[in-house]
């Protein structure tokens, strides 16, 4: 028997790299843009929660996939403790 496919039950792309012409499944809490539960909601892509459009604007979701390899790049410690701080900087 066919079963439909609800929205939840499918895989979640990447926004950012769609916008630049690749096809990526979202990594979740493996993306430095991840934000997990809290007093805001659920977890999910901090872009989705503040409604960045990056449609059509493939500078800037290209700006922000290099950010996001330059945070998953962090080796040390004292780099990984700085991830957050980094990413809210962005946002002001």
């Amino acid at each position: 028997m066919l079963r439909m496919m609800r929205d939840e039950d499918q895989p979640k792309l990447c926004r950012l790299q769609d916008e630049v012409g690749r096809t990526e499944t979202c990594p979740g809490g493996k993306c430095p843009f991840w934000e997990e539960a809290g007093l805001i909601g659920e977890p999910g892509c901090a872009f989705d929660r503040i409604a960045l459009d990056v449609h059509g604007r493939p500078e800037l979701a290209q700006h922000l996939l290099r950010i996001r390899h330059a945070l998953e790049a962090a080796r040390s410690d004292e780099q990984v403790g700085e991830r957050p701080s980094l990413f809210y900087r962005l946002r002001r």
